[in-house]
């Protein structure tokens, strides 16, 4: 989980339209393609799998009703 997590939390402070430079603005869809989109998503999920099967152990269901919402806004 941690490993997944440290690689979704980098893309937090990626900017979201891009990177200026001193001759032009690098646009993330240079960078990112949909492999690189899908591979961060299934990251995504996993960490979310496993975050609700912590919370289930620990018997905190009210944490656990909010992130199976968040994995149905996700199958959208």
């Amino acid at each position: 989980m941690a490993d997944n997590a440290t690689s979704i939390e980098k893309q937090r402070s990626m900017p979201r339209y891009g990177w200026e430079t001193r001759d032009r603005i690098i646009k993330p869809s240079e960078i990112y393609n949909e492999d690189k989109a899908r591979e961060i998503m299934e990251r995504f999920k996993t960490v979310l799998a496993a975050a609700r099967g912590f919370f289930l152990t620990i018997g905190a269901k009210e944490l656990d009703e909010v992130l199976k919402r968040i994995e149905q806004y996700l199958k959208r």
